[in-house]
């Protein structure tokens, strides 16, 4: 029962879980930039008398198609130093900085692009707790969090196993899986544990100084480079993504499993996948 415990819960769960390896190994090597900006366009657009500065906000998330920058943001609205009415989205694709031009009838566009690393980094941070206008953002947050939970019950499971395992010669495939779970394990659950305290803080009480420093620890910016200690979130993830990739094998290697496990996988990359791509599009 462990054993299909701990199988099912990363079958269901692998592109997320292959996303928070990806994420950790993107924090190390990439610097956290915004992306590339493109060229200043500009799209016809007229303020109605009497619309409110968040009316206007509403009307340009739908003219220029940005669900996933709703629900809107206080913060967003601002002004320049003339006084005209900005916008700053934020989102998982990247970043819209609108200038509303009311004297010429138009929006001034910016546009940042967030890397497909950066993007990656966004969804594997976004669980139930955050609350999205976009229905696609949304459920991705619900699956997220299941799949923080499997990932907490994968650890929990793999450690009753290895206690109630008797050693047996082992593949040099499954000893890869064991050693990078085992040397990972303590910093796995330095990152499981932290997550569930960062998505949910209002479960928890503001705990002893030790606590909240793990918790900036797992948040720290990107860059291995600029703090060397960043190392170490890239070494985890490729940790996971070994442990990932050697448990599917493990998993086809047993025929029995095959049926049921094939049809909880093609699930749940039905599900992640076709989000993040959906998403990714705009």
């Amino acid at each position: 029962m462990l054993a299909r415990i701990h199988t099912y819960a990363g079958l269901v769960t692998f592109v997320n879980l292959m996303v928070f390896g990806v994420a950790g190994l993107a924090a190390a090597l990439e610097s956290p930039v915004s992306g590339a900006r493109s060229a200043a366009e500009y799209r016809a657009f007229t303020v109605q008398p009497g619309w409110t500065e968040g009316q206007v906000a509403e009307r340009v998330i739908d003219l220029l198609h940005l669900p996933l920058a709703t629900p809107l943001q206080k913060a967003a609205i601002q002004h320049d130093a003339a006084n005209r009415l900005v916008f700053d989205f934020y989102h998982a694709n990247g970043r819209h900085k609108v200038t509303v031009l009311p004297g010429e009838g138009r929006l001034r566009v910016e546009v940042w692009r967030a890397s497909f690393w950066t993007y990656l980094g966004t969804l594997h941070v976004t669980t139930a707790a955050f609350r999205s206008g976009d229905a696609r953002m949304q459920l991705w947050a619900w699956y997220n969090e299941l799949a923080l939970w499997c990932f907490l019950a994968q650890m929990a499971s793999g450690m009753a196993i290895w206690l109630t395992t008797r050693p047996r010669r082992r593949h040099w495939i499954r000893s890869v899986h064991f050693y990078a779970a085992a040397c990972c394990l303590p910093f796995l659950a330095l990152y499981g544990v932290t997550a569930v305290r960062m998505a949910h803080r209002a479960w928890f009480r503001p705990g002893p100084g030790l606590l909240q420093t793990l918790d900036r620890v797992h948040a720290l910016p990107g860059g291995w480079r600029r703090y060397p200690w960043m190392a170490l979130p890239g070494l985890v993830g490729l940790c996971l993504l070994a442990i990932g990739a050697t448990g599917l094998f493990l998993w086809f290697e047993k025929r029995r499993e095959r049926g049921t496990g094939g049809a909880i996988l093609a699930f749940g990359i039905a599900v992640a996948g076709t989000l993040m791509i959906w998403m990714r599009e705009g």
